[in-house]
């Protein structure tokens, strides 16, 4: 995208602010061996309309304070921080870590 800017940029633009770009389906990536995964990744192009989206409608959606990986509310060391003092005052009993890896894994991407 950034050799082809020149040429792409304007015309890309035009289609999100009109509203007819699409996006491409995900590519596999990487061989199947030994038991590695392949990963799903967007085009270059997508992934630039997504940032761009983000960006453009962070403003105008509601956000929750335990949102920790938003500028500002402190990352991941702040949710462990959270978790823990929610453990320790009794607020939680317990806490569940999910595996979202492993839920897009199992997806079929085919």
């Amino acid at each position: 995208m950034r050799f082809h800017w020149g040429q792409q940029g304007a015309r890309l633009q035009r289609q999100v602010e009109r509203g007819d770009y699409r996006l491409s389906p995900m590519q596999l990536v990487g061989r199947r061996e030994k038991g590695e995964e392949r990963l799903a990744q967007w085009s270059a192009q997508d992934a630039l309309v997504l940032k761009w989206v983000a960006l453009r409608i962070e403003g105008l959606l509601p956000t929750h304070t335990r949102c920790a990986h938003l500028k500002g509310h402190g990352g991941g060391r702040e949710s462990v921080r959270q978790a823990a003092r929610a453990l320790a005052s009794g607020e939680f009993n317990f806490v569940y870590r999910t595996d979202i890896r492993g839920y897009y894994r199992h997806i079929r991407k085919e």
